[in-house]
């Protein structure tokens, strides 16, 4: 389990949190936030954004890569998008989280720019991503794993022999 553990690519995730919220907190406003969520969750992750991800950091990556290693939702109840990007390099993971939440913001203030202010929707990313953090694989938890999994193994064949040897066993052997 340690080897098979070892000799995976690393996967380093980061992520970034967008705030969506009304510029006025009234019922109307709050009640199309909530719906409109998940919908600019799937937008941050379409390929018109990530691909000028791409550009703009300079990735070089093909478009189904880069579409695999992120990975968007949208919860209504706290009016959170979460942008997680996996990638070998946690740097990179960083990178490529905090430009597409910019991209999206970008984006989102050219939509309002006509929509008088009380009804803007305003979307703030207040802490930037941090370097990617360790995802996979997990080595510890594989080699507990692997070792349990050993030892149920191994008392399953010690009773399997046991059950199967049919000879008879007296004092005088």
């Amino acid at each position: 389990a340690y080897g098979y553990s070892r000799a995976q690519q690393p996967l380093y995730r980061s992520s970034a949190q967008l705030y969506v919220m009304p510029a006025r907190p009234d019922y109307g406003n709050a009640l199309f936030v909530t719906t409109i969520v998940r919908q600019y969750s799937q937008l941050v992750s379409s390929d018109n954004f990530l691909k000028s991800t791409n550009d703009t950091l300079g990735l070089d990556l093909p478009l189904p890569v880069l579409k695999e290693r992120v990975h968007t939702s949208g919860t209504a109840d706290n009016q959170l998008i979460q942008i997680e990007v996996d990638d070998p390099h946690p740097a990179q993971a960083q990178a490529i989280a905090k430009a597409l939440a910019l991209r999206f913001i970008e984006d989102q203030t050219v939509r309002m720019e006509n929509i008088s202010r009380d009804n803007r929707i305003d979307v703030r990313m207040y802490d930037d991503p941090l370097p990617g953090v360790l995802e996979y694989p997990k080595t510890r938890v594989n080699v507990v794993a692997g070792a349990v999994l050993g030892l149920l193994l191994g008392g399953m064949v010690a009773l399997l022999l046991e059950f199967l040897d049919d000879t008879i066993k007296t004092n005088e052997d």
